[in-house]
């Protein structure tokens, strides 16, 4: 059997104070130092403040098309026609501008220039416009703005979306005495959502001066 060789633990000993004389020498100790006075310290008060709400604030919600149902129509997809009325009076057909028509296969787009109309509706203070498209299509979405057809100065009216897929709706009457040019952006779809796209449109009202 082989010897082994366990060393023996070291062991610190902790000496507080050692004072060594030498031979002739005198040592002094010095007192030990005063305790330090204890001060109490005081907590700065604090003052609660509400919480404020959890989490950032919700953004906007961006409008989104919906996404055309397959199959796509077979032929051509046409741009619906507007018309424009007061009431249940006579209608006129918006001039219609640039326009986009998308399938779900296929996407259809038509730049115009869009000039301002010449004639329009006679319009009175209180009235309400109202856009129709042809049967089988919906609005989705609309935006415009109105402005005097000579001069500066305007309206501008955010965009409103239209979940309940009407087929008119209703858009305010510039209010300004004179001849006003309306301008709108109006999103569409079909009855069956198989076309879905966006149109310009612009007309003329007037109204008398009283």
């Amino acid at each position: 059997m082989t010897a082994r060789t366990i060393a023996a633990p070291r062991i610190a000993f902790l000496v507080p104070l050692l004072l060594v004389v030498a031979c002739g020498a005198t040592v002094e100790q010095s007192a030990p130092a005063s305790p330090l006075p204890s001060t109490a310290i005081e907590e700065p008060s604090l003052t609660p403040v509400p919480a404020g709400p959890s989490g950032s604030p919700a953004e906007p919600t961006q409008f989104v098309p919906p996404t055309p149902v397959c199959p796509a129509p077979d032929g051509a997809v046409d741009v619906p026609a507007v018309s424009v009325s007061i009431g249940g009076g006579p209608a006129i057909v918006a001039t219609r501008g640039s326009a986009s028509l998308a399938t779900c296969s296929t996407v259809a787009t038509v730049d115009a220039a869009l000039p301002d109309p010449e004639t329009g509706l006679t319009t009175h203070e209180g009235d309400r416009l109202t856009l129709a498209l042809p049967p089988g299509w919906q609005f989705l979405r609309w935006e415009g703005f109105d402005r005097p057809a000579v001069g500066d100065g305007g309206n501008v009216w955010p965009p409103i979306d239209t979940p309940q897929r009407p087929t008119t709706i209703e858009v305010p009457v510039p209010f300004r005495p004179g001849a006003s040019i309306a301008g709108y952006t109006l999103t569409i779809t079909t009855d069956d959502g198989r076309i879905v796209g966006t149109l310009e449109i612009r007309f003329m009202t007037s109204l008398p001066s009283s």
